[in-house]
Order: C-alpha cells, then sequence, then structure tokens
C-alpha cells in the first residue's frame, strides 16, 4: 500500500500543476481563475508541509506492526539470544531502533513470508526476486531492493 501510494503521488504530482490554470479558466471563466488558483496553491502548499509527514507515520506503523507480527512467529529463545531482551521488550528495541526486520527474517522459522512485500501473487510470480532460502530463515528478498520495491508497487 504505501509503495503504490507514494508511486501514485510521485508520478502525478507535477502534471497538475501545468494543467490547473487553463482547467479553472475553461471551468470557471478568466474571472474567477486567479482566486480559484490562489486557493487550490494554498491547499497544495499545505499537502507539501502535511504529506511527507503522514507518509513517514504510515511507513513507520507498517513496520511496527511487521515487527510485532514476525516477533510471535519467532522462537522465544532465539529472539532472546539475538537482541539480549525477551519478545515482551519488542517496543523498546523498536523504540531505540535496535530491531529490523530484517533481523528477525534471520531467525524466523522456514517459510516465513518477509513482509516487506506481502503480496503472496507477486512472489509465486517473480520467484527470481525471492529465493527461498532454507537456511536459518525464511524467504527474503533479492538483493536488488528498488526492483523489488518497484515490483511490490505494481501489485498493490
Amino acid at each position: 500500500m504505501f509503495c503504490g501510494a507514494s508511486a501514485l503521488c510521485i508520478t502525478t504530482y507535477g502534471g497538475l500543476l501545468g494543467i490547473l490554470p487553463a482547467y479553472i479558466s475553461d471551468t470557471f471563466g478568466i474571472k474567477n481563475t486567479p482566486s480559484i488558483f490562489g486557493r487550490c496553491m494554498t491547499g497544495w502548499a499545505t499537502a507539501a508541509l502535511i504529506g511527507p509527514k503522514l507518509l513517514t507515520y504510515m511507513r513507520e506503523t507498517s513496520v511496527n506492526e511487521a515487527i510485532h507480527d514476525l516477533t510471535t512467529k519467532v522462537e522465544p529463545s532465539a529472539f532472546t539470544s539475538q537482541f539480549g531482551v525477551g519478545p515482551e521488550q519488542v517496543q523498546s528495541l523498536i523504540d531505540t531502533k535496535a530491531i529490523t526486520i530484517r533481523a528477525l527474517m534471520d531467525i524466523a522459522p522456514t517459510g516465513t513470508i518477509d513482509p516487506t512485500c506481502t503480496s503472496q501473487r507477486m512472489q509465486e510470480s517473480h520467484p527470481r526476486l525471492f529465493p527461498h532460502e532454507r537456511g536459518n530463515g525464511g524467504i527474503r528478498h533479492h538483493p536488488h531492493e528498488l526492483e523489488s520495491i518497484l515490483l511490490c508497487s505494481h501489485y498493490v
């Protein structure tokens, strides 16, 4: 969801600014164009200030949820040996940025799907991006993170 929303915002951001004055003029007349365009630019500026904070909040929330979900799937003894504290203290590890999804995937049971891109359909249709490593973890991303992020946004 985050990847798709970000891609949509980025691809359509500049196009509207180019056609907006002409559209307003055609729709409401030349007399009303400056005041309506001014209101649109005020809204646009407000969105430019609020938008990044909102996207950051959404991203942090989704990462925190994924970490909490993975913590329930990890063996408590493996969690303690990896991070030095029990799974009940996961929130303090998140707050200090001492825990990551990648670190949890290293100790996750075999077959655990990496939540950084949870689209099962994508993982099945692009197996080269999601090699099944059976050593000490579950399904992991290919090193080319940008390629997998772009593909995630296609399936969101």
